[in-house]
């Protein structure tokens, strides 16, 4: 999992990751737009993308 500080850098990592071969579901990410440290159960949120399906954007939680 791994919070960066755009969605566009979110996005240009899971582009990376998938283009390198390791486009699976265990690599998470996603952006500070959609997650606050004022409201950390946010976290739990649909709010991460993966290499794997990022493109259909499809979220996931951790709660899935």
């Amino acid at each position: 999992m791994s919070v960066v500080p755009t969605r566009e850098r979110a996005a240009n990592l899971c582009r990376k990751v998938g283009e390198s071969g390791l486009a699976f579901k265990r690599f998470w990410f996603t952006d500070f737009g959609r997650y606050s440290l004022d409201s950390p159960a946010d976290i739990l949120d649909k709010i991460f993308t993966t290499p794997r399906d990022y493109r259909q954007r499809v979220l996931y939680s951790f709660l899935d």
